[in-house]
């Protein structure tokens, strides 16, 4: 039986747009790729993710036990604590001043937690896809105080009036904050920069400058500008344990970029996700800086960068930059206009021999045929290293998928690709008859395609029998 059953080809100018939705980054499932990949929900719907061995497809960042992304996770806090898991005590509030003695650590302040945040904090940590409720002013600075101690100075139970010894209980209140997911909670800077330790009054650092225990921090779908992004940055940039930072749809523009592009993403970074989806940060100035942070960064595995108007001029120093990275595995380019020139950076980055890049997403790129071909190329190289390359929701038609098949088979030595994204490309059954015959005579190494059924092709593969 043929690999491939081919309906009707249909139009589909008629046909309903791609459903945007609230763009929830997601992973795709790659096989033997243990890091999540950002993606946009339209490119795999919940049965999928599940089928394909998802434990949470809405949610990237939250990192459970079971999850392949646990050893990087402890690697990079051995990094960060000289090899300790343990994390180191606070040292409290900076003094300056040289002298020989060591500083004596100053007690932090008492804190109160009302019952209702003790609650919102603890299952906050357990359940960090959620976002955490909105706090009021006072819980407001209780949470920005938290953030700057150590969970040994955090606020302790209750002494057990039952137990004799009637020794001071030193379990605290709350677990550890690790994740602090505050999207949607109409975030402007003000608030953020309190956040940060600024403006907050009393002795020491406190807030996200202090803070040593955080790996997860969303703050996407709120008010932040580049005054807030520029004190995150700051806060940040002292911070040796932060793993994940979204900041999906805010009002970021170029300085914003620049800031996180020379404060977090430098040598001794720890980042290794990042998402500036949906931010106006696509201009030359910005993405100059941050080409020049990846040339050295040595850290950062994901980058995010949907629809924030990158341009063929722009991409094409980033790309270059990528060319010597040795680190960054998954690079989301999606619902930017690509144009000739793009693709071509793109395909000079796919033939270095120094690029260790597993997933390209181009989905929604208006990307043509003729893009295609030069992308292609790319693909053909031996030096290739894509697993997954998603090119959804473009108009690339059945001589792009023609381009797609004749690179993977030029390169059937040696290609690396395992899945193959192309739904809503308008190939109709000439497209269909060339994946079908592709998928039967022996040359493909895909053990994931997704066409959609907008196309007028339906994929039935494996063969049934």
């Amino acid at each position: 039986m043929s690999g491939v059953v081919a309906g009707d080809a249909k139009d589909t100018k008629d046909l309903p747009p791609p459903t945007n939705g609230s763009d929830i980054v997601r992973p795709i499932p790659i096989a033997g790729v243990a890091v999540p990949f950002f993606q946009r929900v339209t490119s795999l719907d919940d049965d999928e993710n599940a089928r394909f061995g998802l434990t949470d497809p809405s949610d990237p960042f939250e990192v459970r036990p079971s999850s392949p992304l646990s050893p990087r996770l402890d690697a990079a806090a051995a990094v960060t604590t000289g090899g300790d898991s343990k994390i180191p005590p606070f040292s409290g509030g900076g003094g300056g001043g040289g002298g020989g003695a060591a500083a004596v650590p100053i007690a932090p302040p008492p804190l109160t937690l009302s019952d209702s945040f003790i609650v919102q904090l603890t299952t906050h940590q357990t359940k960090p896809a959620n976002p955490l409720p909105p706090t009021s002013d006072e819980e407001w600075d209780v949470l920005t105080q938290l953030l700057g101690r150590a969970p040994n100075e955090y606020p302790t139970k209750p002494v057990d009036t039952t137990n004799t010894t009637n020794v001071q209980s030193t379990e605290p209140l709350i677990p550890p904050l690790v994740s602090l997911n505050l999207s949607h909670h109409n975030l402007d800077d003000a608030k953020l920069i309190r956040l940060c330790g600024g403006g907050g009054g009393g002795g020491g650092r406190t807030g996200l400058a202090a803070n040593r225990t955080l790996t997860s921090l969303r703050l996407c779908s709120n008010r932040l500008t580049d005054k807030g992004i520029n004190a995150l940055s700051a806060a940040l940039s002292s911070q040796r344990g932060l793993i994940a930072l979204d900041l999906y749809r805010n009002y970021m523009t170029e300085d914003g970029l620049v800031s996180l592009s020379t404060q977090l993403l430098r040598d001794h970074s720890t980042l290794q996700f990042l998402s500036l989806n949906n931010n106006s940060v696509g201009s030359k100035r910005g993405v100059n800086a941050l080409a020049a942070a990846m040339k050295h960064n040595s850290s950062l595995i994901s980058l995010s960068l949907t629809q924030i108007g990158l341009t063929g001029e722009v991409l094409g120093p980033l790309s270059l930059a990528l060319t010597t990275n040795r680190t960054l595995r998954n690079l989301n380019l999606s619902t930017n206009s690509l144009d000739v020139n793009c693709c071509n950076a793109l395909r000079i980055l796919l033939e270095s021999v120094h690029s260790v890049l597993e997933v390209l997403d181009v989905s929604s790129c208006r990307l043509t045929s003729d893009a295609m071909k030069i992308l292609a190329q790319g693909l053909a190289s031996p030096h290739c290293n894509l697993i997954t390359f998603a090119a959804g929701s473009n108009e690339i038609g059945s001589d792009g998928i023609g381009h797609v098949v004749q690179a993977l088979i030029k390169n059937r030595g040696s290609t690396k690709l395992q899945s193959l994204i192309v739904f809503r490309n308008r190939i109709g059954e000439a497209g269909g008859k060339i994946l079908g015959s592709f998928l039967t005579t022996g040359h493909s190494r895909l053990t994931f395609l997704h066409i959609g059924m907008w196309c007028g092709v339906v994929v039935m593969w494996p063969s049934p029998d």
